[in-house]
């Protein structure tokens, strides 16, 4: 549930901080002030998906196939 709270905030700031860029009509640089809002924001979702992401591959990864005798594949 915590998962769900987090990409629900982080959605949520995304889109206010999308906004306020488009109502400024902002053109962001390196050095600009402001810059690091926007990319740091775009950094907490691209790792909070990848960690996401590997945590399911390693689950279903570790799930074990076992054939029965009758030569029908389930998984345990």
């Amino acid at each position: 549930m915590q998962e769900a709270n987090i990409w629900v905030m982080l959605t949520l700031n995304a889109s206010s901080l999308q906004s306020e860029f488009e109502r400024k009509d902002v053109l962001l640089d390196w050095s600009d002030v402001g810059f690091g809002r926007g990319f740091a924001l775009y950094l907490f979702i691209v790792v909070g998906f990848q960690l996401n992401y590997m945590y399911l591959y390693f689950l279903v990864g570790n799930r074990k196939l076992r054939v029965n005798r009758a030569g029908e594949s389930r998984i345990h």
